[in-house]
């Protein structure tokens, strides 16, 4: 038997190479496609931009944080906990339950509390919007705050604290900073057991942190199971000699600046019926 001629050979070398470049090219786009759900599962990774998940130098000090409200009776017990404890925190609000219950901001504000935005709906697919969808919801949930008590807050968490490249370019584009956390309880989800969610807490009350809880369930249909560890919560900071603050103190910026208008601005926030404080 002969030797096979270089021609012969060829082909066989050059499919084999076409298959490797192939593979290597499958492989990248993997590659590719599983760092950009890392990114936009764990935004405080900073791989599409920076966030606020906690403060390095802001001594003794942490923030406490609330998502998914106001709701009329489970946010109303959260701020009667923090009362009766002499606490403040930071509320990311969602806008359609702004317009129904604007009256809670008010006294979220007249307690000293902080505000933060977390959607106007609070999509759950929010980090798969194109970046003209996450703008205009930022737009409308500020529009519904600024409405219910005249502050425009500048600190946006994005629902389910997922964040993509357009939430990032939505965010800039409309002058908010992303925020997530420093520890979370995950008490928001149905039949969370207290005593979990105070030793998740627990394990990561750091000085400069920012704790994640809810005032509320996203559909507003059970009790966070955070409301029935707050109080020890807030004491068992205080005990390792930690002082809870607000997100702006914490952070030393003021986030709260008073609106251009009390009402919504129907063309950059879409249409939104509000709500609006009553005149005094």
């Amino acid at each position: 038997m002969g030797t096979p001629s270089i021609m012969a050979i060829a082909p066989s070398v050059v499919g084999i190479a076409t298959g490797i470049i192939l593979l290597w090219v499958v492989v990248a786009v993997v590659v590719g496609i599983l760092l950009r759900t890392v990114g936009v599962l764990f935004p405080r990774l900073g791989m599409f931009g920076s966030v606020l998940s906690h403060v390095c130098e802001a001594g003794p000090r942490l923030a406490l944080t609330f998502d998914d409200g106001p709701d009329p009776v489970t946010t109303r017990q959260i701020l009667k906990i923090l009362e009766e404890e002499r606490c403040i925190a930071t509320f990311f609000v969602v806008g359609e339950k702004v317009v129904e219950h604007p009256e809670l901001l008010r006294e979220m504000v007249a307690a000293g509390h902080g505000l933060g935005l977390h959607g106007f709906h609070h999509d759950r697919l929010h980090a798969l919007q194109p970046t003209a969808f996450a703008t205009r919801d930022i737009l409308q949930v500020r529009a519904a705050v600024e409405a219910a008590c005249g502050l425009r807050p500048r600190w946006f968490r994005p629902p389910v604290g997922h964040a993509s490249p357009a939430t990032f370019r939505a965010a800039e584009e409309t002058g908010v900073e992303i925020v997530t956390w420093s520890a979370r309880g995950l008490d928001g989800i149905r039949g969370a057991e207290p005593s979990s969610v105070l030793r998740r807490v627990a394990r990561r009350l750091k000085p400069g942190g920012i704790v994640m809880l809810h005032d509320a369930s996203e559909k507003g249909d059970f009790v966070p199971a955070s409301v029935s560890v707050l109080a020890e919560i807030i004491r068992l900071a205080r005990s390792r000699g930690l002082t809870w603050v607000t997100l702006d103190e914490l952070t030393g910026v003021q986030s709260l600046e008073a609106g251009q208008q009390a009402g919504v601005d129907s063309e950059a926030a879409g249409s939104v019926t509000t709500k609006r404080a009553p005149s005094s």
